[in-house]
């Protein structure tokens, strides 16, 4: 599932303008998953997403993966873009952390 519609639109309407400087914010539930690949990866929950444990086909077709959001994140080109999370992903630290366009993005 790709970000929400509004989320892409902020991005493309300010991110693509250098002088510009991003806060995205988002509150919520997040959710730690072990992959089959053994890697964790972290999730953001909407409001309307089905628990894993009881549906897990809803849950992937609704929860937003950190990698998605590295991915938008990487097409801004806005001086300055942060990011805050404010949720929990279960083992947080231990998700991916890098390096984009001189700015430091941290999952």
């Amino acid at each position: 599932m790709p970000l929400p519609r509004n989320a892409i639109a902020f991005i493309n309407e300010y991110g693509l303008d250098p002088g510009n400087r991003l806060i995205i914010y988002f509150a919520g539930h997040g959710h730690t998953e072990l992959l089959p690949t053994g890697v964790r990866m972290g999730y953001i929950i909407p409001a309307d997403t089905p628990a894993p444990d009881k549906d897990r086909k809803g849950f992937f077709s609704k929860a937003l993966d950190m990698q998605m959001f590295e991915s938008y994140a990487k097409r801004i080109q806005s001086k300055h873009a942060l990011f805050v999370f404010d949720s929990w992903l279960t083992r947080a630290s231990s998700l991916s952390t890098g390096c984009l366009n001189g700015f430091h993005l941290g999952f």
